[in-house]
């Protein structure tokens, strides 16, 4: 009886443990430590217009950051981490991020905002008090 329980499950397993190998094989756009990650709170025009697997456009505006697909504004967070806007200074004002999380009963979208850091140059720069972020492009 278990011989045939095990029979008949097999392939099945080996379907499931082979979709995981592919999900795992898949090439991830961020594939740099979280240290060199940050996530900002976007309060989104709609929230349809963002998807889990999309890339949008953030561009540094004043004070805030808005976040742009296909050339159209469709959110902006408004008071983003001193350190994510001195970076995005850094790099032009202009870089990308994916969604994090949709938040859908408060309305907002966490975005992942990947800004290549360096530790040692961050200490080294506060130690000078530069007023130049401590990124690379």
């Amino acid at each position: 009886m278990g011989n045939d329980f095990l029979d008949k499950t097999k392939g099945t397993v080996e379907k499931g443990w082979d979709r995981g190998w592919q999900n795992l094989a898949k090439a991830d756009l961020f594939t740099i430590s979280p240290a060199g990650t940050r996530t900002i709170k976007v309060k989104p025009v709609a929230l349809s217009l963002f998807s889990p697997t999309g890339t949008y456009e953030l561009r540094q505006e004043q004070q805030q950051v808005a976040v742009y697909l296909r050339g159209q504004q469709i959110g902006v967070c408004e008071h983003p981490g001193q350190f994510v806007l001195q970076c995005l200074e850094y790099l032009g004002g202009i870089t990308v991020g994916v969604v994090d999380r949709l938040r859908e009963r408060s309305g907002f979208v966490d975005i992942a905002v990947v800004l290549n850091l360096q530790p040692r140059i961050l200490q080294e720069s506060y130690a000078h008090k530069e007023n130049k972020a401590p990124c690379l492009p």
